[in-house]
């Protein structure tokens, strides 16, 4: 027996050997690894092709040697893209554009039997550049640059929405929808040097226009205004004209003659001589006594450029 081991060893080894390295040949077509956020469609050699219906979600997969598994990313995606766009006008815009977007994750096998892994560029890229083109040939590169961007993005939106959906018909005759588009954004538009100066001038003269009809428009209310407050000053007159008499006059003079002489300052009043003649005050503020301390304060007050005296007041009849 131990004769016969020692026979047989070389090629128990070299079998183990060869078992060991068809494993590791194997290994890579055997076992797959699906990464979170991520789904597989099993291609069958001789069990029917591409697996319709079971989708094999995340974690190892095992599978024949001779069959195939195509691994799909489900997660929201983002893809950029720039466009050169002739307008209605004749000139060319660089317009930067990115789309969102996520795969059915119960309809990937339908995608890699008609479309394959490489669905971003057949469908997606494609149905973007020719949309986009499609709705800003519309407009001119004045009207691009200056209107409201959030409705060209959702005009652009709804129609590669309708394009890059996989239509197909099953064999139940029903109509499958594969890759759904969330949003459209307009990164940047980008226009000629020489046209986005004059559209940016052109602008601020539009709004200087703006603000000159708005001066004038100010103006013209100042002066209805100003016509409304003289028509009241005019039909105020009008309306006093008749009540006012010489007696009333009078009568108002006389009152404010008495509400100024109740006041503690002191006056003189001189009335006018005849009939008609109206009193006239004069303040007499200037001999009162609270005159003359305020002078005489004025000339004992200390003098800097006469070493701080004060000036002395003069005696009655000398002369300085």
């Amino acid at each position: 027996m131990v004769n016969w081991l020692k026979r047989l060893s070389p090629y128990l080894t070299l079998g183990l050997l060869s078992l060991a390295v068809l494993a590791i040949t194997l290994w890579p077509a055997v076992v797959h690894f699906v990464p979170p956020g991520h789904s597989s469609v099993q291609w069958r050699r001789f069990a029917g092709g591409t697996e319709l219906v079971n989708v094999p979600g995340e974690g190892v997969i095992w599978t024949y040697p001779w069959d195939q598994l195509a691994i799909y990313d489900v997660r929201v995606q983002l893809t950029n893209m720039s466009i050169d766009v002739l307008m209605l006008d004749g000139l060319t815009i660089t317009v930067d554009m990115s789309v969102r977007f996520h795969l059915d994750v119960h309809k990937l096998g339908y995608l890699q039997r008609f479309v394959g892994p490489d669905y971003l560029e057949k469908l997606i890229v494609p149905a973007m550049a020719a949309e986009a083109r499609n709705i800003l040939a519309l407009y001119t590169a004045d009207n691009v640059y200056s209107a409201n961007r959030r409705s060209l993005q959702s005009q652009v939106e709804e129609r590669v929405t309708k394009a890059v959906r996989l239509n197909i018909a099953t064999d139940h005759d029903e109509v499958v929808s594969v890759i759904y588009v969330s949003e459209v954004l307009f990164l940047s538009i980008r226009l000629p040097a020489t046209l986005a100066d004059a559209i940016e001038r052109k602008n601020v003269e539009r709004q200087r226009v703006e603000l000159l009809e708005f001066a004038i428009q100010a103006e013209d209310q100042e002066r209805r205004r100003k016509i409304i407050e003289a028509n009241g000053i005019r039909s105020f007159h009008e309306i006093i004209r008749n009540s006012l008499s010489d007696q009333f006059l009078k009568w108002k003079g006389i009152d404010a003659t008495l509400q100024l002489a109740m006041s503690p300052n002191a006056k003189i009043i001189v009335v006018g001589n005849g009939s008609g003649g109206m009193p006239v005050m004069f303040s007499a503020a200037e001999g009162t006594p609270e005159k003359e301390k305020e002078k005489e304060k004025e000339q004992t007050r200390p003098d800097p450029a006469r070493g701080g005296q004060g000036q002395r007041p003069a005696a009655p009849g000398m002369a300085r």
